[in-house]
């Protein structure tokens, strides 16, 4: 329609009315060519994981550059397919469009300009291709070596270990410090009213307390009155000072995440750093945020103190910031992340992993710690991990990582 020069309106519609015409045979082309790349790399993954299996068993002192080799072929096999799928997704189009004649009077040798591509351009596009395929090598050995023997820490999201107690509740801290031994316990806190500071996920209170309360428009007193309900725990909310001293009193590290609010005091970070600043360094705890203003201004203020930058996702890679570390959601982590924030001397945390399946995946991408519910869960799968780690698992993660 945009190529015969038809009016926006009228060539949207038009366009509605042929897809509605080919709806269910559009899908069924797509689904079956993605289905096929789908089957397609499976079966040359499965052989070359067949082959880097039989590497660590006849040629071991091989198997590291083998498995980066074999992982670098897995990575063009699938850059291949995806280019493929999406000129084969260009041609599905046209072939309906030229059963519809939409595609008569069109001169298309015309709009793409067809030349003789020179030598020279010729081998730049090999040179960058070359280039591109170098950098993905050196990654994969990188990611290989550098990963394959680390055991990444356990960090109790909110306190809890499963459904052990009440999230960020004293009950939780010391029941999960028995149960999961967690190297860090995650937890919130929010500023209250009178400038102190009260363990709380949210600002407002009523998911657990029933109550249309802000934290930050009540008092202390006010705020540890309050009784948290989940499931069929309760507890009464509790003051970041008595959680702290509890913490230290059983030798629990903390990984304190200060919540930002539009409520909070314009002195919130001030009276934090003076309040609390000295003892959590002194004790070995860190702190984390999603607000990055409050991350630059906390180690601007106190440069010793360790302090992580929260990222929702991942899209562009590990940012240039003055965070010792990063706490990432899981999902959209990839061993390109890993391997930047190794070159930028950062740590990386992932959140919240609670499945086996995601657990083995960062696992074997070598992430620095892991924040989760399920501690106890967590310990299992590193020690079923620890007994089976291959260069050839760790090749399975990143052909799935491919797909993430």
């Amino acid at each position: 329609m945009i190529l015969q020069e038809v009016p926006l309106k009228k060539a949207l519609h038009h366009s509605i009315i042929l897809t509605k015409k080919y709806f269910w045979k559009l899908i069924g082309s797509f689904s079956a060519m993605i289905l096929g790349s789908l089957v397609f790399n499976f079966i040359i993954y499965a052989c070359l994981l067949g082959i880097q299996w039989i590497f660590e068993r006849t040629f071991s002192g091989a198997s590291l550059y083998s498995a980066t080799l074999l992982a670098t072929m897995a990575w063009f096999i699938r850059l291949i397919t995806s280019i493929l799928v999406i000129i084969g997704s260009v041609q599905i189009v046209l072939f309906f469009m030229n059963k519809e004649r939409q595609l008569d009077g069109l001169k298309l040798q015309e709009l793409v300009h067809k030349k003789q591509h020179t030598l020279l351009e010729i081998c730049l596009l090999l040179i960058c291709f070359l280039g591109l395929l170098a950098v993905r090598t050196r990654d994969n050995y990188m990611f290989m070596r550098q990963s394959t023997h680390k055991i990444p820490i356990v960090i109790a999201h909110r306190g809890v270990d499963g459904n052990n107690a009440l999230q960020n509740s004293i009950s939780a801290l010391k029941k999960t410090h028995r149960s999961a031994k967690p190297h860090y316990t995650e937890m919130d806190i929010q500023e209250t009213k009178d400038h102190k500071f009260v363990v709380s996920h949210d600002s407002n209170l009523k998911k657990l307390t029933g109550k249309n309360l802000i934290v930050q428009k009540l008092t202390l007193k006010q705020a540890i009155s309050l009784t948290a309900r989940e499931g069929k725990h309760s507890a009464k909310l509790v003051s970041f000072d008595k959680y702290l001293s509890e913490a230290h009193k059983i030798g629990q590290l903390l990984i304190v995440e200060i919540k930002v609010s539009k409520y909070d005091s314009e002195r919130m970070l001030d009276i934090f750093a003076d309040r609390y600043g000295q003892s959590l360094i002194r004790h070995g705890d860190v702190v984390h945020s999603l607000d990055y203003r409050t991350v630059y201004s906390l180690k601007k203020k106190i440069p010793q103190l360790k302090v992580g930058y929260i990222l929702p996702f991942n899209v562009l890679g590990v940012p240039k910031t003055v965070a010792d570390f990063y706490s990432i959601e899981y999902s959209t982590l990839n061993d390109d992340f890993i391997i930047e924030a190794q070159r930028q001397h950062k740590k990386v945390y992932t959140w919240t992993v609670n499945r086996s399946p995601s657990m083995y995946g960062d696992l074997s991408m070598g992430v620095d710690g892991i924040i989760t519910d399920n501690g106890t869960k967590l310990n299992t799968t590193i020690d079923k991990y620890q007994s089976t780690r291959t260069y050839t698992y760790k090749m399975l993660a990143l052909m799935l990582n491919l797909y993430r």
